[in-house]
């Protein structure tokens, strides 16, 4: 996966977009800061715009622990599939090598899944602050703050971690509950996302913030939507914001 930020689900930093992301980073006291516990694994679920038995889970029989914070993404094909709607380019970036389908997650008829243990957290870690809002217009300011850990904070720049090995993503998730929109299980589908974004300059500075002001969905609900950040290095989840929380056994594996 490239360093560079890539968007989806936005309209850029131009007229509402650029006004709402300047006054979050002018207020972000007042948005709602996403600080639950830390979770103990990363589950991305990935399923084609096709699928729709995918999608309505009737005969899944693994389940991710209680204690993971879970991303469904939708990969897209064409414009009348009956998930396309809520589909994402990046997600195609999310399948798992090897897993079907010719190496084509379009044409899969059944759901890929990514499981990620996450690190305790430790002062070795970087800390991340997720915040949302104010929502205006049909649009949602976003900010995803990261802080060196507590043990690089005081280390001179030559012996600063490979930050060049970090990087950002900041997501809106839209909750489906379980046994409605025609799924047996509950969702978080990803509907946008920024990233991934370069943490390379924490080499030289204490701290990393990026603003976004994205779309919303016209056709989401807005008593659904929420922010969701995380922090990789190398491609694996480490940190996670705004996720659930808690400790436990490693899941089954996935069929």
């Amino acid at each position: 996966m490239k360093a560079e930020s890539k968007a989806e689900g936005t309209n850029g930093w131009g007229g509402v977009a650029g006004t709402l992301a300047m006054a979050l980073g002018a207020g972000a006291a007042q948005g709602a800061t996403c600080q639950a516990p830390a979770p103990s694994w990363f589950v991305e679920r990935v399923m084609s715009a096709r699928c729709v038995a995918c999608w309505a889970a009737a005969g899944e029989t693994w389940a991710p622990p209680a204690t993971a914070v879970v991303l469904d993404w939708i990969v897209p094909a064409e414009d009348d599939a009956p998930l396309q709607a809520a589909a994402l380019s990046l997600a195609r970036e999310r399948w798992p090598a090897g897993q079907g389908s010719d190496g084509d997650p379009v044409n899969a008829t059944h759901t890929a899944h990514r499981v990620w243990p996450l690190p305790a957290r430790t002062s070795g870690l970087p800390r991340l602050q997720v915040q949302d809002g104010p929502a205006w217009n049909g649009y949602i300011g976003l900010s995803l703050r990261v802080a060196r850990s507590t043990a690089a904070a005081s280390l001179p720049r030559a012996r600063q971690p490979d930050w060049s090995a970090w990087t950002g993503h900041l997501a809106l998730i839209e909750q489906v509950p379980a046994g409605s929109e025609g799924s047996a299980v509950a969702r978080q589908v990803v509907r946008g996302v920024v990233g991934p974004l370069s943490l390379a300059t924490l080499a030289a500075e204490p701290k990393f913030s990026h603003l976004q002001a994205m779309r919303l969905p016209p056709e989401g609900n807005a008593a659904r939507w929420k922010t969701l950040g995380w922090l990789s290095l190398n491609g694996q989840p480490q940190v996670v914001g705004g996720g659930g929380g808690g400790a436990g056994p490693a899941p089954a594996t996935p069929p």
